[in-house]
């Protein structure tokens, strides 16, 4: 799949448990990076038949994951020991990391929705990684485009808690939730894209949720029906 994404221009991101071995991490740089001097760079060669680094240097810590002290600590964990590793890789890229909890926009609002304190202690504790660090923020563009504002108070939010903290972590939107294939999805989907276009240097990248779909494919009890695009039988 990486080699897949590389070819038609697209830049790999890998979603990651949350609860991920530190190590096991680590060994993931080493087996993407890693030549025949190392343990899992030769099991990439020999054993998996490629003889290439993968070209990947960028993952997502977690899924919609609580945001709670258990993400916290595992990413700085995660992200020390994978540094760690790359520093014992010639040739390795220092990864870039997205914190995988997901903010919806009503937790980044102030007043009686207010923010997670761990939003900002995140920025404080992770300047170290400088330009390599974002946060996944998911929209829902099927819902009306009544959220169009909300988002705007989002982003000034997060701009602001991140000039307190002299952060440069940035926002980057791997999930646009259609919901429905009408109307206020159209409606919905242009109003965010103008939001994004007018924060461009807050907001790095914008990604659909289940971009390619088989029509008709998903089971009518359990669809979450927000394809893209459709991919017929024939």
């Amino acid at each position: 799949v990486i080699d897949a994404a590389r070819a038609v221009g697209i830049e790999p991101i890998v979603t990651f448990n949350n609860l991920e071995w530190a190590e096991d991490m680590g060994d993931f740089v080493e087996y993407c990076w890693g030549d025949e001097s190392t343990h899992w760079g030769r099991i990439r060669i020999h054993e998996d038949h490629h003889p290439a680094p993968y070209n990947v240097s960028w993952i997502e810590i977690g899924n919609e994951q609580p945001l709670d002290y258990v993400l916290f600590d595992t990413f700085h964990t995660i992200t020390r020991a994978m540094d760690e590793r790359t520093r014992k890789i010639k040739g390795a890229p220092f990864f870039r990391y997205t914190i995988g909890h997901n903010l919806w926009i009503p937790e980044m609002q102030v007043g009686e929705n207010s923010y997670n304190p761990l939003v900002k202690e995140f920025m404080k504790t992770t300047n170290h990684l400088e330009d390599r660090i974002f946060w996944d923020l998911h929209i829902g563009t099927g819902f009306g485009s009544q959220d169009g504002p909300l988002l705007e108070t989002a982003f000034e939010l997060f701009r602001t808690l991140a000039t307190e903290t002299s952060s440069r972590m940035r926002v980057i939107i791997l999930e646009e939730n259609g919901g429905d294939h009408g109307i206020w999805r159209a409606v919905g989907h242009a109003l965010y894209g103008n939001v994004m276009l007018r924060n461009a240097d807050l907001v790095i990248g914008h990604g659909y949720a289940d971009c390619l779909e088989f029509w008709q494919g998903m089971d009518s009890e359990d669809a979450f029906d927000q394809g893209q695009l459709f991919v017929t039988a024939d």
